[in-house]
């Protein structure tokens, strides 16, 4: 009835309590910044440093996307570990502390008031992504399997930890003088380390496994993911090298240079495991996901114009706009719109019909949600999309603001599936 039904007998290693609320939260999350985004059109349009935009940009990155890839790779590691994760409880722990810290950040940078709120709450968030990383160190040792996508998912959470602490510092940094310059002078450190270092990183490692596994595919290339690897590391270890060296902006393009080769050679596995698939018919979800995949390449371009022009301030300022929507509206989160409708129905299906298989007629993962409502938040979401990029290259209000209250139509529609999902309940015949 359902194909790949050892992998998705794996994917119930982890309790559904224990994934639902991180999809919940980054669900909820996705609303708010959209939310935001309306009422912050304006703001869009000024220096990217404000408080409104720091505040929008945490909600996407902590609340949203940070969140729900918690929530994913608890849920699909023990697929590419072939083992269970190493503690339950700790999934709890990360869940606890990221939730709490997070709101409360965001409202310290939307407030631009870093004390006592933003210091205790920067460090909250910092513990939580290091009860993250060891419950995940855990639960590769433990596995005792050696596998290519394990390792990026550890390599990521280890990027991740670099720009928890960088972030941690930058805050404090307001308070006591912990670093040598200024807060704003480490934003690129922590910008490209998170984007680079945690989600390209994650992305690519869980990618690799779930689009061939999704497509039925018989494409499997190692080495190509080997390469990959170290071409992103290498790159992020030669940026770290430049930045605390402070090398001129030209020498950035070798850093660059290597990430874009590892984001082509990617897009190679992706195509390659397009073609030699199975499953002829694709569904949807994963068309969204792999137009995703083909987008991560704009934001390098972009980044690498961004360091070829120089002395052009108002042409700089809206290539970073252009590069922060592109990174979150496009690259991310068409990703997990894509994808979280192949992977939470799963969960939610083992929870309510893993036992009754076999005994009764159960519906199929794809039947406890509306894949009507699905279709829907997705064109409403590619128009947006187009008509928010229209007015960030054109500099109208008014069309940002439509475009935002297109996108948090879209979030509402998300919700309504996410939660129709969580709170499903078996029904047999």
């Amino acid at each position: 009835m359902i194909a790949g039904q050892s992998n998705i007998s794996r994917l119930a290693n982890t309790p559904a309590k224990a994934i639902t609320p991180f999809f919940a939260y980054a669900a909820i999350s996705f609303a708010i910044a959209c939310l935001m985004l309306i009422f912050s059109a304006e703001a869009l349009l000024r220096h990217y440093l404000n408080p409104e935009i720091i505040a929008i940009t945490h909600v996407l990155t902590l609340g949203w996307v940070t969140m729900i890839i918690f929530g994913a790779v608890n849920q699909l590691l023990p697929v590419l570990i072939e083992s269970g994760i190493y503690s339950i409880k700790l999934i709890f722990i990360t869940f606890a502390f990221s939730s709490v810290a997070i709101p409360m950040l965001v409202y310290s940078f939307y407030n631009f008031n870093m004390g006592n709120l933003a210091m205790f709450s920067a460090l909250l968030l910092l513990t939580s992504i290091f009860i993250f990383l060891v419950n995940i160190a855990l639960s590769i040792y433990r596995s005792k399997t050696e596998n290519i996508h394990a390792i990026f998912v550890f390599t990521s959470a280890i990027w991740l930890l670099v720009t928890g602490v960088t972030g941690f510092l930058q805050v404090y940094n307001f308070s006591e003088v912990l670093l040598s310059n200024n807060s704003f002078y480490y934003l690129p450190f922590h910008a490209f380390s998170g984007i680079c270092g945690w989600f390209l990183l994650l992305v690519i490692g869980i990618g690799s496994r779930l689009i061939p596994m999704f497509l039925i595919s018989k494409y499997s290339n190692h080495k190509l993911l080997w390469t990959i690897f170290i071409l992103i590391n290498s790159g992020m270890v030669i940026f770290v090298f430049f930045f605390l060296k402070s090398f001129k902006t030209f020498w950035y393009f070798l850093p660059l240079s290597l990430v874009f080769i590892a984001v082509i050679m990617f897009g190679y596995f992706c195509l390659q495991s397009f073609k030699q698939r199975i499953r002829k018919v694709v569904e949807p979800q994963l068309k969204i996901s792999l137009i995703s995949v083909a987008s991560i390449a704009i934001p390098v371009i972009l980044i690498s114009c961004l360091i070829a022009i120089t002395n052009n301030l108002h042409f700089e300022l809206k290539l970073i706009s252009l590069y922060g929507f592109i990174v979150f509206f496009v690259c991310l989160s068409l990703l997990i719109l894509g994808m979280t409708f192949k992977t939470l129905p799963f969960i939610i299906w083992n929870k309510e019909y893993g036992k009754l298989a076999g005994k009764f007629q159960t519906p199929t993962p794809k039947e406890i949600y509306s894949n009507n409502i699905f279709n829907v938040m997705i064109v409403i979401y590619c128009f947006a999309i187009f008509a928010f990029t229209t007015g960030l290259i054109f500099s109208i209000i008014e069309i940002i603001q439509i475009a935002a209250s297109l996108m948090f139509i879209s979030s509402v529609l998300y919700n309504f599936n996410v939660f129709k999902l969580i709170f499903h309940k078996a029904k047999i015949s």
